[in-house]
């Protein structure tokens, strides 16, 4: 997100610092990151949450999704966060069960796209559990995601996807070559 922390103690919401930030003027030898997500996803905590820290906290998870039931699991995290108490072990177990159990399913029998949406699910529970040092669930998680990830792979082997070119010599490459250059110019330069 590139906000200083220290900016949180500012007396304003933070949604307003990061528009503030947002509209700052940087030496052209940096690149701004658009904030408009991180935005957007502050003000709907701002909703829930009163505590700046815990936004900021939030928003330094490096959630990044236009996707609504992103939004809400992560909403239920915040508040379940500021709640505390002796009980907040097993609010976050209720909200991981709730948000694992509708794609507790084959994965042979799902398309890349719900694939795709369960991974992200994951994804955003294991940051949370690592971020906020929750570490109970955080090796089912991975392998979980782990799961996902062998059957997207086992997807896109059997598709034809248009391979990729070199852009130096327009030389092909594999779809999944991980370089925009080949071996051979790579070397060269």
């Amino acid at each position: 997100m590139g906000i200083p922390e220290n900016s949180i103690y500012l007396d304003m919401p933070l949604s307003e610092i990061l528009v503030r930030w947002a509209d700052v003027e940087f030496s052209s030898l940096y690149e701004k990151a658009d904030l408009e997500e991180e935005i957007s996803l502050c003000k709907k905590l701002e909703n829930v949450v009163s505590d700046k820290k815990l936004i900021y906290d939030f928003l330094m998870i490096g959630f990044r999704s236009s996707k609504q039931f992103l939004t809400e699991l992560i909403l239920k995290f915040a508040k379940a966060e500021e709640a505390g108490g002796s009980s907040l072990n097993s609010r976050i177990n209720d909200i991981v069960e709730a948000a694992i159990v509708p794609f507790d399913e084959d994965l042979d029998a799902m398309k890349m796209e719900e694939l795709e949406d369960m991974y992200l699910v994951y994804d955003l529970i294991y940051a949370y559990l690592r971020k906020f040092n929750h570490r109970e669930r955080l090796s089912e998680i991975v392998m979980l995601k782990r799961d996902i990830s062998s059957r997207i792979i086992e997807i896109l082997k059997t598709q034809q996807l248009e391979g990729r070119k070199c852009r130096v010599c327009g030389k092909s490459l594999a779809w999944n070559y991980p370089y925009a250059k080949c071996e051979d110019c790579f070397f060269i330069d």
